[in-house]
């Protein structure tokens, strides 16, 4: 009998109320093959944050088909996921960089 194991990370970002020059980074993020990712970003400012999380795979190479656009007010937030396709693991980074507020 085959056990398939799913995990699901849950990345909680939040945004703090300064936003001069921030750019978050998540070193690495898997899905497929078994794996998912979520991400619930958080602002907690006063200013609007709009940006988008970008990512790329492990040479550098920007992956555009991933690029979630980020629009959240003052003190809301947002939620999606890099789900469980294909067979195969796929493993990138991202970046948020949340402007200066």
């Amino acid at each position: 009998m085959k056990y398939s194991w799913i995990l699901l990370s849950l990345l909680i970002v939040i945004l703090p109320a300064n936003l001069s020059a921030n750019t978050l980074y998540f070193p690495q993020v898997a899905f497929g093959g078994g794996y998912s990712t979520t991400f619930v970003i958080i602002n907690t400012g006063t200013a609007a944050v709009s940006s988008s999380v970008v990512f790329y795979d492990q040479n550098g190479t920007q992956r555009p088909e991933f690029t979630t656009p980020v629009s959240l007010a003052p003190a809301s937030s947002m939620r999606f996921t890099l789900p469980n396709t294909g067979s195969n693991v796929t493993v990138l980074w991202g970046e948020l960089n949340a402007g200066g507020g």
